[in-house]
């Protein structure tokens, strides 16, 4: 059947219908193969050409996602789904459970953000993409943002200051948020990425803290399900009735999220409540406009509203307080772009058209283009809640009619420098996803990020810094620099020093290349492989080298790499082959490299050996001994390799040793990840051990003698060498994000890490043993609300002013051999399992812990539980020393091994007198599974009790100790 359908929209249909139905396909990808949408994407663009407002940027950025994720089968998967479960599996496999060296998360990862920027490109500056914003009904100085593939974020301050909520869980994308104005700890979040489609949806996600902690509600999606998420709506008065607004459909909870319902079948996009009457309710697809008059128990189409009925992609509704009857529909993507604004002042029966032009959907300032697709990837309208006669819209920039749509005025610019003083009015980075007033004030979510302006859009100031939120694609690295290149926000480069990033180049920044001993060129490119060369003279240089067989329609990311031993001698991949220049860029030839039609993405040499380059695509990977003759020959070393089954995704090689190499890979084949040979590809062994079955995305080499090798997961980064029993999670500090690419720094002891929606980071190399740690909440990748196991031991000391709240997986360790300080700040709830402990490094994992160690598990008051002598506002942990009164007053009970797979310890001390107690063991729902013994522990001693619950499930259980009127309890997890 889809066979029978691209035939007949490859010969039989015209340029607009051809359109429609490639975003349908794309709209519902579980129901085509990926390689039937991109059949038709590619035949679709090679009739209308590549340039802005075809949609051509849109698709190549999904394209890029998704290509490697399904190869080979092209057989659409809920990537997001996919990581959420794999990371659960792996934390309660047998394998990291039992593997000491699998539950020291090692690393010591650190955000370089950007957390802001200064632009000398003059144009298209930003943060990343904001696909929705809301704002706390209670305080409106606190507000919430969504992103594509970075999660859910805070401010409390207005967008000055940014915090994600969400780092605990892998590959989220926000499209939809709702607070409980009676409870605002209550908030839903609708996840994935609608408007891109970068992160598929799994459901509907609930905390009741306010961000700390999320659980998932009734509404969960599957892996095979490929959902695309648009809006969440919470019913007006009625806080447990939500609308969660997909691509499938209309879903409708009545019981703050346990069950959902469809309510109404098809493929929307907006839904809003008329601000008078809330069991009036307006909804669209991409086609058509309905209603409901029972407060979303069901929604139907009115006949004779005179709205019309072809020649567009996408509608969006508009409403205001100040007048109920109003109802706005705003129609973009038709012939001239702009198809038209329509009002009803009747509820929504009869419409009429205010204007279709000038194209406010185009890129021209006086709307005088006829770009028209731009609004099948964001359009947004907002009307005045004190005037309903004032309309903002949004596409590629910020439009305003004070006259109900009547005539339309620029509001912002997205082709200037935000900040010079000579702009006519002011800079939203481009393509608008959100529009939205909280009474005077209106908010703009963006591809580059949080835009608020108080006077209706006659200026506008940039509130996304501290959101270190970009999507990176590819980053390179020199002392004291890295830059890398972006989605949507270019090229930005940072130094080590400094969370401040130039803006050096626009669109889609891809692969760059320092010169490694001048500091005064650099390469980087953008989307479609066009090239450019940067050079300084006393003034900026940047010249197109982009060979000259590259046409519009070049593939989007390839790879690109200097010669170590010659800089002017550079490589680049392209469809099928590989060009070279030996003049920086100003002359190339095609060295041939025989790839098919298959996109040349991964290039690497060696220091050692520079004739011999390595290059794959997504199915072959080829290797020339003679890279720089006149004509290089190349031999095919992928045998052994899956590419049955994955996609190449990286490739590195030892630099002292040129037949050592290391090549990765995308995909879900369980076990085929990553694959080692020693004799330059002749031959390959599978070193994927017991690896998350996620996708990895790159590698590299650290030059040791232990051979570290990191690899960049969909989940994180893990680290293996050769004195491992495997692969380890290398991820302290590190969200669980996607990482794209990674460089080492060796001489700077640094790996850097560009991630797709969490921005750069940098931490330390692997050691088995660090001097010390110093861990601030600038360091950690959500202050308050980091979730995720965290294990840090240095030889010396451990300190922190780290503040650990909770969520899935939240045990931290501190280990040290001297002390660790918890310091002003510091502050761990009661439901985390918080150790910090003195006795060094590596031992912790014996069958039989060290006979004294001052343990201290986290309380709801922790400067009362985690107090060192005298009452001082520093918790520290206590160094081996005499068993006395003093010290045993200090050491609470405690639960080893935890978790446990059939027995555990369990630790108790005697200070003031003999001990009496019984211990009890409960389940979740309050029953109790096990009544163990009365115990006794005589004065002054400790003891350790060994207990046997049974046969009991796995899962999480409350340990109880009782004695007399008192009670302490713990949290304790079966295996």
């Amino acid at each position: 059947m889809k066979k029978i359908i691209l035939f007949i929209i490859t010969l039989g249909f015209a340029s607009t219908g051809f359109t429609q139905t490639f975003h349908e396909m794309m709209d519902n990808p579980s129901a085509y193969n990926f390689y039937t949408i991109q059949a038709a994407a590619n035949a679709h663009f090679d009739e209308v050409g590549t340039e802005k407002g075809t949609g051509y940027k849109q698709y190549k950025r999904w394209e890029e996602f998704i290509e490697p994720r399904v190869y080979p089968s092209g057989e659409f998967k809920n990537t997001s789904r996919l990581a959420f479960d794999a990371y659960r599996d792996y934390l309660q496999s047998d394998y990291y459970q039992n593997l000491p060296g699998a539950k020291v998360t090692n690393g010591y990862w650190e955000s370089m953000g950007p957390s802001n920027y200064t632009n000398t490109s003059g144009w298209n500056g930003g943060h990343g993409r904001v696909n929705v914003i809301a704002v706390h009904p209670g305080n409106s100085s606190i507000i919430f943002a969504g992103t594509p593939a970075g999660g859910l974020w805070k401010s409390t301050d207005s967008g000055i200051n940014w915090t994600c909520l969400t780092d605990g869980m892998p590959i989220i994308g926000v499209s939809g948020i709702a607070i409980n104005p009676s409870n605002t700890n209550i908030i839903y979040i609708l996840t994935g990425d609608g408007d891109g489609g970068d992160t598929p949806s799994i459901g509907v996600m609930k905390t009741t803290d306010g961000g700390a902690t999320w659980k998932s509600t009734g509404l969960t999606f599957n892996e095979s399900e490929g959902i695309r998420p648009y809006k969440l709506v919470m019913r007006p008065g009625f806080t447990n009735t939500l609308f969660a607004v997909t691509n499938s459909g209309i879903r409708r909870t009545t019981d703050a999220g346990v069950t959902w319902t469809t309510v109404q079948t098809g493929s929307f996009r907006d839904l809003v409540f008329k601000p008078t009457d809330n069991t009036r309710a307006y909804a669209v697809t991409t086609t058509t406009y309905y209603r409901s008059t029972n407060g979303g128990e069901s929604f139907s189409t009115v006949a004779g509203t005179g709205l019309p009925t072809s020649d567009f992609s996408r509608i969006a509704i508009g409403v205001t307080a100040d007048n109920g009857n109003y109802v706005y529909l705003l129609y973009g993507g038709g012939s001239d772009g702009y198809r038209g604004l329509y009002r009803s002042t009747n509820s929504g029966s009869t419409f009429t058209l205010r204007s279709s032009s000038p194209n406010i959907f185009g890129y021209a300032q006086d709307g005088s283009d006829t770009d028209k697709h731009q609004a099948g990837y964001d359009i947004a309208i907002a009307v005045s809640p004190t005037n309903s006669e004032t309309v903002m819209m949004g596409g590629i920039n910020v439009w305003r009619s004070t006259n109900g749509g009547t005539t339309w005025a620029p509001q912002s610019k997205w082709n200037q420098d935000e900040n010079s003083n000579s702009n006519s009015v002011g800079y939203s980075h481009a393509d608008i996803h959100f529009l939205g007033y909280t009474g005077s004030t209106l908010w703009c979510g963006s591809d580059g990020g949080v835009y608020r302006s108080t006077n209706n859009g006659d200026t506008w100031s940039d509130r996304s810094a501290t959101m270190r939120s970009m999507q990176f694609y590819r980053i390179c690295t020199r002392s004291g620099n890295v830059m890398g290149g972006t989605q949507d926000n270019g090229t930005n480069l940072l130094s080590t020093a400094s969370s401040t990033a130039t803006h050096v180049r626009g669109a889609d920044g891809l692969e760059c290349i320092f010169h490694p001993s001048d500091n005064n060129i650099w390469y980087a490119s953008t989307q479609s492989s066009y090239y450019r060369r940067w050079s300084f003279l006393g003034f900026e240089i940047w010249d197109n080298i982009t060979p000259p067989a590259f046409g519009d329609n070049s593939p989007w990311n390839v790879g690109w790499i200097m010669s170590p031993s010659n800089t002017s001698r550079l490589f680049l991949g392209y469809d099928g082959t590989v060009y070279r220049t030996t003049d920086e860029g100003d002359n190339w030839t095609n060295i041939n490299a025989g790839f098919s039609s298959a996109k040349v993405r991964h290039l690497v040499i060696n220091n050692s050996n520079t004739s011999r380059l390595y290059a794959g695509s997504s199915n072959t990977l080829r290797r020339s001994d003679n890279c720089n003759d006149a004509v290089p020959t190349w031999t095919t070393i992928s045998t052994g390799l899956p590419f049955a089954s994955a996609s190449l995704t990286g490739i590195a090689v030892d630099n002292d040793n040129s037949n050592r190499i290391w090549a990765t890979f995308s995909g879900y084949s369980s076990g085929n990840k990553v694959f080692f040979s020693s004799n330059a590809g002749s031959t390959w062994t599978n070193i994927s051990g017991s690896l998350p079955n996620v996708p990895v995305n790159c590698v590299v080499f650290e030059e040791n003698a232990i051979d570290g090798v990191y690899i960049g997961t969909d989940i994180g980064v893990f680290y293996r060498n050769n004195t491992l029993g495997g692969w380890i999670p290398f991820t302290n500090g590190l969200p669980n994000t996607i990482v794209n690419e990674m460089e080492i720094r060796t001489g700077e002891s640094t790996i850097y890490a560009g991630t797709f929606g969490r921005g750069m980071w940098k931490s330390s190399l692997y050691t088995t043993c660090p001097s010390a740690y110093s861990l601030v909440p600038a360091n950690d990748p959500s202050n308050a609300n980091y979730t995720g196991y965290q294990y840090y031991e240095a030889s010396t000391s451990v300190t922190s002013s780290r503040t650990i709240t909770g969520g899935i997986g939240t045990d931290v360790t501190y280990k040290s051999g001297n002390y660790v300080d918890l310091n002003e700040g510091f502050w761990a709830r009661a439901d985390n399992e918080f150790q910090a402990i003195t006795g060094g490094c590596n031992n912790l994992f014996s069958p039989v812990p060290p006979p004294i160690m001052g343990v201290f598990v986290g309380t709801e008051t922790p400067q009362e539980a985690l107090t060192a002598e005298g009452g001082s506002t520093q918790g520290q942990a206590l160094a081996e020393e005499p068993l006395t009164m003093d010290l045993l007053a200090r050491m609470p009970a405690r639960v080893y091994p935890n978790p446990f797979t059939n027995n555990f310890m369990l630790e108790v001390s005697a200070f003031d007198g003999d001990r009496t107690f019984r211990v009890e063991l409960f389940d979740l729902t309050g029953k109790m599974v096990k009544a163990f013994s009365t115990y006794s522990v005589p004065e002054g001693s400790r003891i350790n009790l060994e207990l046997e619950p049974g046969n009991i499930v796995s899962g999480i259980y409350l340990l109880r100790i009782i004695e007399g009127d008192k009670t302490e309890n713990f949290r304790v997890v079966k295996q």
